[in-house]
This record gives structure tokens, sequence and C-alpha cells, in this order.
């Protein structure tokens, strides 16, 4: 879903959690039913520890299943009565039906899209011979099944396009089934490829079969329960069975290796990535496909980093590594050549994070994430930048991918205000221009977004994005952030956007949710280097000097008050008199949803007392 459909979601969430807290006023206490106590007793370590919910942790129990179902006629029974409720609900679906596209790939002189009408659960597959030509469908994974438990869970083209390989997951398993579609005729062939799992599919360069890793298959009534070791790369061959299929590398003595194959674009090379767990740093290994029965060769073994193999030139393989660059940076590996008093650096470390690259029309397009905004740049093939890509805004892309011949590229924009656009870019004259861009019941040209930067404790630059309405002057908070030092207003003043205003709680939320929402924010951005920084220099002894910090000791105990002219809500001003509940260890209890929505639990008390008059509300700036 895009970023502007998500705003409405949060919008959609305040509004039903406010009227939720509205029609709940002067509602009973709802009825919970009982749970079962069947103490269960563990010693740890000479303790004993008493479990008296152990038998729910059997969810295919009849007695599990009753109390799921007793519990979930509560709470359904609840969220019916709200009378917002469908309101909501449309809503969140008018602003959720919209046509949303893939970027194309061109593969033997045609273009494969994805394309969602709206509300379809998985998109359909087209083909089209032309980038205006006339879409035919080429799999729609909505019909593989009535209930919609089928999913389409990867895909690859034969380099002549017309084979379409494309793996099948049934029920949110791991486990996928491997097909293959004939791209003219629409039909699928006899081969079908099993127990395959974390991976997916690389057809060989003249079309006749494709590399894929799977596991032994599992004894009967273990497929979902039992543990998978040995993981083993395989090579299926069109027309033959699965049992022919030929075994093309595994690790006898490492159960706990995951390997992946992928043919280089020229044909000629088998790049083999070695995995342990979720480990990021791993193993490459290759194998010489020109060559008839040629061994697979090690060549990265050390797993001492990141190697993300990118394209070759020759025997010249280029990788993507953080070895000695936390931000990445490109090298080039000559093959006959592998040491590593050998390897050159074509695209050194930048201040920003390198996150992806690729080669199209003999350059490499390098993805950054800058400020945790994209920033895309384009290099020669000896490193020497050439240009920047021109994004439309502040905001995200993804894409730029191709083959080294090509001459175009394709790319996905989307930002807080804009959902997924599709641009084609042409390589030699660095210009975009929009393919397929969405058509949405939202006025994103009266919303404008601005990346503004304000100074943490310890003088660290924290980059901070606000998404407003055109023409509107915004609060003096904001103009004065980056002047602040206390960085926690950041989550103080969180704001959502929704129906041509903006909101914000009457109450800013305490710093049990400032601490959550910072490091939320830092978990989505975990690839820029500059945020690991800024974790790695917060913890223990450091713990004081970043934005993750505890507040400082003499503040614990106080409730953060803001002067009477920054107070939106009249009826909030008659508890600034009032202490803060804390609890018996010094800390300001953890916020609830009314919290993070400006609905203070002592305004409700107060209320609800004859004290104040209202219900409690999303006070908006206009």
């Amino acid at each position: 879903m895009s970023k502007v459909t998500s705003s409405f979601a949060l919008l959609a969430v305040a509004l039903a959690a406010s009227c939720a807290h509205q029609s709940s006023v002067n509602a009973p206490k709802l009825a919970y039913p009982p749970t079962a106590k069947n103490p269960v007793i563990d010693a740890y370590h000479g303790t004993q520890v008493t479990d008296p919910y152990r038998w729910l942790e059997d969810d295919n129990a009849p007695a599990t299943k009753e109390w799921v179902k007793a519990q979930n006629t509560v709470t359904f029974a609840h969220l019916a009565s709200i009378p917002e409720r469908t309101s909501i609900s449309n809503r969140l679906t008018q602003l959720s039906n919209f046509e949303r596209w893939s970027a194309p790939s061109q593969y033997g002189g045609r273009y494969l899209v994805s394309r969602n009408n709206g509300l379809q659960n998985q998109s359909v597959v087209y083909s089209m011979t032309s980038l205006d030509g006339e879409l035919r469908e080429l799999l729609d994974p909505n019909r593989l099944s009535t209930d919609g438990t089928v999913a389409l869970s990867g895909t690859d083209v034969s380099d002549d396009g017309k084979r379409l390989a494309y793996g099948l997951s049934r029920s949110g398993s791991d486990w996928q089934e491997w097909r293959v579609r004939d791209v003219e005729s629409g039909k699928d062939l006899p081969d079908i490829v099993q127990w395959v799992k974390f991976s997916s599919a690389s057809w060989n360069k003249d079309g006749t079969g494709f590399f894929y890793s799977r596991y032994d298959a599992p004894k009967p009534g273990e497929a979902l329960t039992g543990a998978n070791y040995f993981h083993k790369l395989y090579f299926h061959r069109l027309g033959t069975p699965q049992s022919s299929d030929v075994l093309v590398f595994d690790r006898p003595d490492k159960k706990e290796w995951n390997f992946y194959g992928g043919v280089t674009d020229d044909g000629n090379y088998l790049i083999v990535t070695a995995s342990e767990g979720t480990d990021p740093r791993n193993r490459v290994l290759y194998r010489d496909l020109s060559k008839n029965n040629a061994p697979v060769v090690e060549l990265l073994m050390d797993f001492d980093a990141d190697y993300t193999f990118i394209d070759n030139d020759g025997p010249v393989f280029w990788f993507r590594t953080d070895l000695n660059a936390p931000r990445s940076r490109v090298i080039a590996i000559d093959v006959t050549r592998p040491d590593r008093a050998n390897w050159r650096e074509i695209i050194p470390q930048a201040e920003d994070t390198l996150t992806a690259v690729s080669v199209v029309g003999d350059r490499f397009i390098a993805h950054y994430l800058k400020d945790a905004r994209s920033a895309v740049k384009v290099f020669t093939l000896d490193g020497r930048l050439e240009s920047d890509v021109d994004l439309p805004g502040i905001g995200s892309s993804s894409g730029f991918g191709g083959k080294r011949t090509d001459k175009e590229t394709f790319y996905t924009f989307t930002s807080f205000i804009t959902p997924g656009t599709v641009y084609r870019y042409d390589v030699a004259s660095g210009k975009s221009s929009v393919w397929r861009a969405p058509k949405v019941d939202f006025a994103s040209d009266a919303y404008e977004t601005r990346q503004i930067f304000f100074n943490s404790k310890d003088g660290t630059r924290i980059p901070m994005f606000i998404t407003h309405k055109k023409g509107v002057k915004l609060p003096l908070w904001v103009r004065r952030l980056q002047h602040q030092s206390h960085p926690h207003l950041l989550g103080r003043h969180r704001r959502l956007v929704g129906n041509g205003r903006h909101l914000c709680p009457a109450q800013p939320p305490r710093w049990g949710r400032v601490r959550r929402s910072l490091a939320q924010s830092r978990h989505q951005t975990a690839k820029a280097e500059r945020l690991r920084r800024l974790y790695r220099g917060g913890r223990m002894a450091h713990r004081q000097q970043v934005h993750l910090a505890q507040p400082p000791r003499h503040r614990r105990r106080q409730q953060w008050r803001p002067p009477r002219r920054r107070l939106h809500d009249p009826a909030a001003r008659t508890l600034r008199s009032r202490p803060a509940r804390r609890r018996r260890d010094g800390y300001a209890p953890l916020p609830q949803i009314h919290h993070r929505l400006g609905l203070d639990q002592r305004l409700r008390q107060q209320r609800e007392r004859g004290g104040i008059q209202g219900s409690p509300r999303l006070f908006a700036l206009s």
C-alpha cells in the first residue's frame, strides 16, 4: 500500500480509537470469558517457575480453539458496536481502490509487468510487445485457488522471453512449488519442481532449464513442523522429471548453510552465494558454464563481509560490499587473479549508504540512502561520477533493473503524499518520464513534504520529514526545531495528514512512547550507517548522549507541560497543576493508545466526574 494510503490508515485508526473511547464512556465493562489455569511447574537452576497457561501453546487443541473463539466473540462484538467503523472502512476501501503497476522488465523483445486493478489480493502478470502495446494476461494468481490461499512467490523469465518459471506458496508456507508457463500460449508445461524453500529460479542462457535450491522431501506429517537442514543447489532441465535434476552444489558438512544460484547476464557464469541464517555476511563461489562439467570454485570464503554480486565483464566480477566500508562500496575482482592484492575499488564509500547497484547501458546506477530518503547516482564503468538522477521529490525509489546492453530502465517513486508512480529512465540522456501514474481520490497537489534537521544532545544532525498543506504557516515549535537540543520534540509532535488538515494530539506522549517511536524510525532505516553509528554510540556508558537516551534523572518524575500559548485544548489547561501519575520505580507509565492520540486518561476521568463537558477528540490545525 502506498504511503498516502498508509497516512489515511493512521488517520482512520486514530479516529476509530477516538470514537471507541467516546462510545465506551458509559458502556458496561467488557465481560471476558474466563481462562482456565492448569499449572505446569518447571525448575530452572533450583528455582521453580509456574506456568498456568502452558496449555494455550497447543493451538490445535480443542480447548485452545474454543478459548480463541470465545475471545473473538467478545472482541468483534465490541468492534461492531462502534458506529463510525463502517464509514471509516468505506473510506479506507475507497482510498485503496486505485490502479497499481510494477516497473516493466524486458525479455527477448517483450515487456512483462504486474498490475493490480485496486482491490485484487494479488497483482496479475501481463506481457506486452511495446510500452504502449496491448496488455495480454499471462498469469493471474487470484485464480489459482478459490479460497485465496495460493500465492505467487516468485517469477523468472528466460533470456529469450519464451518461458516463465513461477513459484507458488500454499497457505502461507515457506515451501514453494515451481512450474513453467509458455509465454506465447499462456499454458503450463508439465514440469513441476517441489520442496523448494528460500530460493528463486535462474534460467541458463539458452532457456533449456533453470537453477534452484531445495531441501530433501520431509518425512510424512513433518512438512510444516520438522526442521530443515542441508540446503542443496540443483539444475532442472525442461521436459525431465524432478528426480533427474542434477545436483550442482551442496556441503554435507555444513547443515545450516543456504545456497542461492544466479546466472550472469552473459550466461557464462553461475554465481553461488552461501549464507548462514540471517547473518548479512556471506560466501561466494562460482562455476564456469562455458565449460562442460566445470567445478564450483571457491572465491570469497572468509565470511568477513557482505558481498553482493552486481554484474561481470568477462572474468572480472563486480561486487557491492561493506568490507572496510560500513556504508558499502563497489569493488572489482578478476577471478583469474583472485588474491586480495589484485582487487580494485571502483566506487568508493560515500557519506551516504550505498544500498543497491545495477549495470544498465554500460553504466553503474547506484542507489543511496541519504538522510532517510532516496538518492540515485550514475557512474561510468571505471567509477567516474557521471550524473545524479533527478527524482520527482522527497521520497523512496526502487527499481533501476535491467541488463548491461539495455538503453532504458524503469523505477517506482513514492512519497508521503503520492502513491507509487512508475518512471522510464533513458540512460543516454539521463531523463525520466512518467510511464504509469495512478489516479487516487486524494488531492496530493495540495500538500508538500519538506525535510528539516535538528541537533541531538551530542550534536548529531537528525533528519525529520514534515508533510503539510501548502500555504499553511507551520507552528512555532517546527520553525524553532532546528535550533533545539532536545530531540524528543520529534516524538511529541507527530502528525497525521488527512482531510485537508494537520492533525495533532492535544497532549504529548511520554518518554516511553518517544523512545519506541525513534527506535522504530531507526529500524526502518537500519541499513543507514549513520543511524547505526547513532545506535552504537548510544550504548552502555554513552547511553545519555543520543536521541535514544533516557531523560535526565531530575526530569524523570516530572510531567512535560507545554507553555500556555501552545495548548490547543482549553480543557487541558485545567490539568496543568495536577501531578503526573508515576510508578514506584520513578518512571511515567507506558503510554496507552489514548495517550498517543491526545486522549489523556486524566481528562477522561475528570470528564466522567462532571468536571469537563464533551467527549475526547483530536484537535485540528487548518
